[in-house]
């Protein structure tokens, strides 16, 4: 048995217990090509949609430097198999814009920082 697989339906079980009132279904977006046409130069754009949940809390005020996180910064707590894909900077959470994705060492869980579009 893996330290993920030990550690999934721990965290899992916390959120759907003792974190219930903090966790947020998530809407997940972003903008894929999906076709480019070299005669015309134009592309199509395929809004590819996914979903999971996590828990949104501020940054640590020590953290916050202006310029890569500022004030109004939220940070997205999500376990790695809570959602369906790996966010990356560029997608939309909740009508927030994803700017940086950390994932911690085991590979359990992401830190996402999310900024008001």
């Amino acid at each position: 048995m893996t330290f993920k697989s030990t550690m999934w339906p721990a965290f899992g079980a916390a959120l759907d217990g003792a974190f219930a009132e903090a966790v947020t279904q998530l809407v997940c977006t972003y903008e894929k090509a999906t076709a480019w046409d070299p005669v015309t130069e134009a592309g199509a754009v395929e809004v590819v949609t996914y979903s999971g949940r996590g828990v949104m809390t501020q940054f640590e005020t020590s953290r916050i430097d202006g310029l890569n996180i500022q004030a109004t910064d939220t940070k997205l707590i999500v376990l790695a198999d809570e959602i369906e894909e790996m966010p990356a900077a560029g997608h939309t959470i909740n009508g927030f814009s994803v700017k940086n994705v950390r994932p911690d060492p085991a590979g359990v869980h992401y830190e996402i920082q999310l900024r008001a579009v």
